[in-house]
């Protein structure tokens, strides 16, 4: 491209392959991670990268089309440009999936404080297996982030590919509770509570305040939190 096109349209060109791929990638990631056991792990990248190299072919084909007319015979032919494509998702794709969610082994166990461990009672959490070792103390909140979990503790914060729900559910003998669609807090991480325009929060030890809305606010009341 740099000895047939200008600058403009080499990066009006990439940019469009850029734009195109991305959302469609983290697209079949979220439903590779929402949908697939982690038992079939590999089959599902397999079939996340497949998908992504059907669409992403004709996509580029186009795009060569409507570019480098001239060149066409050149490039790739659809079948090596399909293993290509899906090639580059899976190494992009693996790469990222380890670094964001490096997930302790299943042998590991939470290591957390003892002011931690008293708050839930055991150390066998199942979440906390999922923190970096510097983030296993201190649990204070979770904030959903559309499909992901953002952990607020002591040593930082995380984000984490799962659902909301299954993070409570992993979250089971720890002491705390949902108080909002988006939110769950630690029990002992509460330092008070406030109204705002007639708005309920809760203040967090780091100063945070965190909504709770009107289905658990009973629940909220029962725990002596308000």
């Amino acid at each position: 491209m740099y000895e047939t096109t200008g600058l403009i349209a080499r990066l009006l060109y990439w940019f469009t392959i850029v734009g195109f791929s991305i959302p469609i990638a983290f697209g079949l990631q979220v439903a590779r991670r929402v949908y697939v056991p982690e038992r079939f792990l590999p089959l599902g990248f397999l079939a996340a990268a497949l998908v992504f190299g059907a669409v992403m072919t004709p996509f580029i084909f186009g795009l060569n089309a409507l570019f480098l007319p001239h060149r066409l015979a050149d490039l790739l032919a659809p079948l090596p440009m399909f293993g290509f494509t899906a090639a580059t998702f899976l190494g992009v794709s693996g790469i990222v999936t380890s670094v964001r969610s490096k997930p302790a082994a299943a042998n590991d166990t939470a290591v957390v404080d003892s002011d931690t461990a008293s708050a839930i009672g055991t150390v066998e959490i199942a979440f906390l297996k999922r923190l970096n070792p510097e983030n296993r103390t201190g649990l204070m909140r979770l904030a959903m982030q559309d499909h992901y979990v953002e952990a607020h503790c002591d040593g930082g914060r995380q984000m984490i590919l799962l659902r909301m729900s299954d993070a409570i559910q992993e979250l089971q003998g720890f002491n705390g509770l949902q108080v909002h669609r988006s939110h769950w807090v630690a029990t002992d991480a509460v330092a008070g509570h406030e109204r705002v325009d007639g708005r309920l929060y809760l203040v967090m030890r780091d100063g945070a305040r965190v909504p709770v809305s009107r289905t658990y606010r009973d629940a909220i009341r029962s725990s002596g939190l308000i």
